[in-house]
């Protein structure tokens, strides 16, 4: 690709691809993730488009163990007939404080992902001061995924697609450039 065209468009060197708009190249993950929202260290991958509500559906269970495992500490530690027991003196309360502390957190993580989602945003474009995630409504990471599925591999047919739409891209770029 001539240079001229690569400053004009969102071009990853290290993937080498031209990038949608709201893609990122992630460091940890060293590839692009289309609607980049985060690296999570939790689960260990790139949190996009295509992993979003299983990473919501992860920390909406999360906060709701813990809070449901405080309840259970303290109705244990409440409706004990063993008094002066070690597990009901000690170990109930300290259950309790830290499921509760962890439901304090996650909760609160959970809350600040469900308002990003109803203002359309990524945690990336939170953090950069981006007024407007890129268009459409905040649930578009609910609606199916336009890519293939993880177990799914192109066809001559989809091959022949992507050479037609890089021929067409390529026909754009150079009327845009043309003086």
């Amino acid at each position: 690709m001539p240079l001229e065209m690569k400053e004009k468009m969102s071009y990853c060197p290290t993937c080498n691809i031209v990038k949608p708009a709201r893609t990122k190249h992630c460091r940890q993950s060293n590839c692009c993730i289309k609607n980049f929202d985060h690296h999570c260290p939790w689960t260990g991958n790139s949190v996009g488009l295509r992993n979003y509500r299983m990473f919501l559906a992860f920390i909406v269970t999360t906060a709701v163990a813990s809070f449901l495992n405080a309840g259970a500490s303290i109705f244990v530690f409440i409706n004990s007939t063993k008094k002066g027991d070690v597990i009901h003196e000690i170990i109930c309360p300290v259950f309790f404080v830290w499921n509760l502390l962890v439901f304090s957190l996650v909760g609160a993580l959970c809350g600040f992902h469900c308002f990003l989602i109803c203002r359309g945003q990524t945690t990336n474009e939170f953090l950069r001061g981006e007024r407007n995630g890129g268009g459409g409504g905040g649930l578009e990471c609910f609606v199916k995924s336009e890519l293939l599925a993880m177990d799914g591999f192109p066809g001559l047919e989809d091959e022949n697609l992507d050479v037609e739409e890089a021929g067409r891209a390529l026909e754009i770029l150079q009327e845009a450039l043309a003086p």
